[in-house]
């Protein structure tokens, strides 16, 4: 139904927008995510998303460097430890 389409937005002036993603059937899920990761298992993270049945939107990606010990540190400095800071939107089946 159209009222499932409708989104107020956040401010005062009561403003309708309509989600062109957003069609009968449908759910929107704005999701955030916080995690800790190296930059290898991060990309295959993202790579499985790519092949889900849902539409994924990124809306931000913010990647952080955790400062570690020496002796926590691989040769390889793809597997340093960084922080992952995801924003994203699922349209998926409802």
């Amino acid at each position: 139904t159209k009222f499932d389409q409708i989104q107020k937005n956040n401010n005062t002036t009561g403003k309708i927008s309509l989600d062109p993603l957003l069609v009968q059937g449908t759910k929107k899920y704005i999701i955030n995510f916080i995690f800790e990761s190296n930059f290898v298992n991060l990309l295959s993270f993202i790579r499985e998303l790519e092949f889900q049945d849902n539409l994924i939107l990124f809306n931000d990606i913010n990647l952080k460097k955790i400062k570690q010990n020496n002796n926590e540190v691989d040769a390889d400095n793809s597997l340093e430890k960084i922080q992952v800071r995801l924003n994203m939107t699922f349209y998926g089946k409802g």
